[in-house]
């Protein structure tokens, strides 16, 4: 077994080869894509005592996430969740317990250093939302460069907030991209930047103001 922490424990069944699923065993240490809600997430996984899984097998199975911060009040017992490579789907699986999550993600959130940055697309949405104009976007990052808050205040004073308890609604989503710090139109803020702006915004998608007390 490794020696990560097991985030959840979970039964998963791969596909078999004829139904589009892998051609060879999987072994503990294997880490596919674990899709869930419209995102893919790095899980690395254990099988304990069996030595390899073969295609069409169903397995009891540890999983330990690379970000385990994003997924704490997200996955719970009965969630169900797909395997990928790429695209394509491998197997399927359901949550059946929560291990060292909770204790994973607070580690998580004390060890890695935040990073904050903003930046100005003057380009419209190109949707049913365009006449709003462009936006400044404000980020909150982790280690890995993915965003936990995300605040957009558009051209019009439209202001959207998103975080990692409300990452999507009818308005948009957080980023499931890492955010470039070398990309030309962001500039890092400072943490204080960050959060004195959090503190005055009402924001269209979210019936509560953000609750900045840590």
């Amino acid at each position: 077994m490794n020696n990560r922490a097991h985030d959840i424990e979970a039964e998963i069944t791969f596909l078999t080869t004829e139904q589009g699923g892998r051609k060879t065993p999987a072994f503990s240490g294997y880490r596919p894509q674990f899709y869930y809600d419209g995102h893919d997430w790095d899980a690395v996984h254990d099988y304990g005592d069996i030595a390899q899984v073969a295609p069409g097998q169903t397995v009891t199975a540890f999983l330990s996430f690379l970000s385990p911060e994003y997924h704490i009040d997200r996955l719970y017992p009965g969630k169900e969740f797909q395997l990928r490579e790429g695209q394509r789907v491998i197997g399927c699986g359901r949550v059946t317990k929560i291990l060292d999550l909770p204790e994973s993600a607070q580690r998580a959130n004390e060890e890695r250093p935040r990073r904050y940055y903003k930046g100005y697309w003057p380009e419209d949405r190109g949707d049913e939302f365009a006449a709003w104009g462009g936006a400044t976007y404000y980020f909150e990052c982790n280690a890995s460069g993915y965003p936990d808050q995300q605040i957009e205040i558009y051209d019009n004073g439209i202001t959207l907030w998103f975080d990692i308890s409300h990452h999507t609604d009818a308005y948009g989503m957080l980023s499931d991209k890492p955010i470039e710090p070398f990309d030309e139109d962001l500039q890092q803020i400072s943490r204080e930047e960050f959060y004195r702006l959090l503190t005055t915004i009402k924001p269209y998608n979210r019936l509560i103001k953000p609750d900045t007390n840590e």
